[in-house]
């Protein structure tokens, strides 16, 4: 990945998003806080962003058996959103508890909604493909144009913030009070 690749996608995703503020937070009394609210966005996630720009990278060919994710929430609505843009069909595989209120979410936007044991959810994101798939699958953070499309929220702060001197940015499996994007 690539300040380039960032910033292709930043254009690309731009008009579908929303470009959140940086808001002070007064509360800090020895150095400057800023925020980011990412729960502006469309569906109240940054998962539309990172969705929006892995299905504007899929090809026609790609979007022509539809795609699938296998996603309990906020990725899942982002992919639905921007597949059903480009007229593509969506299917997206849930756990048995998804919550009522996202599924009922992916009904209204038009996914196929397909709810599976959590051990069968789990063996998707691992790499299996479920029987009789053939559409794209577009994994929730295993796949380089959704981390792409997650970091135009770097993009935008170092657009609006051109001196910031650190980006926390928890990840996964570091301490967040450790992981950090310096900006020189």
């Amino acid at each position: 990945m690539s300040r380039a690749d960032i910033e292709q996608a930043t254009r690309t995703i731009r008009g579908t998003i929303v470009r959140t503020p940086l808001l002070s937070y007064p509360a800090a009394t020895d150095r400057s806080i800023f925020l980011k609210p990412e729960n502006l966005q469309p569906r109240g996630s940054f998962k539309i962003r990172c969705a929006t720009n892995a299905v504007s990278r899929l090809t026609e060919e790609q979007l022509s058996n539809g795609v699938y994710t296998a996603s309990t929430g906020n990725f899942a609505l982002g992919v639905t959103e921007a597949a059903r843009l480009r007229g593509a069909e969506v299917r997206v595989y849930v756990t048995e508890t998804a919550a009522r209120s996202k599924i009922e979410a992916l009904h209204a936007l038009g996914a196929r909604v397909i709810q599976i044991t959590y051990e069968r959810w789990w063996a998707i994101l691992c790499g299996e493909t479920p029987t009789g798939e053939q559409g794209t699958f577009l994994h929730p953070c295993a796949c380089r144009d959704v981390v792409v499309g997650d970091a135009t929220i770097g993009q935008e702060i170092l657009e609006d913030l051109p001196d910031v001197e650190v980006i926390p940015y928890p990840s996964a499996e570091e301490d967040s009070s450790r992981a950090f994007l310096s900006h020189a």
